[in-house]
């Protein structure tokens, strides 16, 4: 992980990474130890993965399905464990929306 630089806010509720994000444990909420979170490829699109411990070779899949993740990871809540992200198929919904509201 040379390079990787990790933000954190002073009350560790968000913590952000332009590539990466690192998540520490905390068993209180149901991670037993430290993982990430990263953008993998999985049947042809871009997805987040969860690695835990920080020496797995095989993410548990938070997102899937015949859209993408476009921008990696927006932030996350370590008090909920949300994942923020921007993905295609939220900019369709948001797309189709806005059209239905239109007519």
């Amino acid at each position: 992980m040379d390079g990787l630089r990790l933000y954190f806010s002073k009350e560790r509720s968000l913590m952000k990474s332009h590539e990466m994000l690192f998540v520490p444990k905390d068993p209180e909420r149901d991670r037993m130890e430290d993982g990430y979170i990263d953008v993998v490829e999985r049947d042809g699109y871009n997805h987040l993965g969860y690695f835990s411990p920080l020496n797995a070779s095989t993410p548990q899949y938070i997102t899937g399905g015949n859209w993408e993740v476009t921008d990696g990871i927006s932030a996350f809540d370590e008090r909920t464990n949300l994942v923020y992200h921007i993905s295609l198929k939220s900019l369709t919904k948001l797309l189709h929306e806005h059209q239905e509201i239109a007519y």
